[in-house]
């Protein structure tokens, strides 16, 4: 991201649009941005096995 700021070459679409989406989990008042983000972030299938591991603790 600093080389981004720096160099001139920072995709700000893809960043407004992020921070936009930020801020309608906040006023909607989602239990955990973060943990949105996260998954947003992660690739799928480290996101499905954290989503299973969820599901999992919730059964028991």
């Amino acid at each position: 991201m600093a080389k981004g700021i720096v160099g001139g070459v920072m995709p700000w679409a893809l960043v407004i649009t992020g921070m936009f989406f930020a801020l309608v989990l906040i006023l909607v008042g989602a239990p955990a941005p973060m943990l949105i983000a996260v998954g947003m972030y992660l690739p799928f299938h480290s996101t499905a096995a954290i989503f299973a591991g969820g599901i999992i603790t919730w059964i028991m």
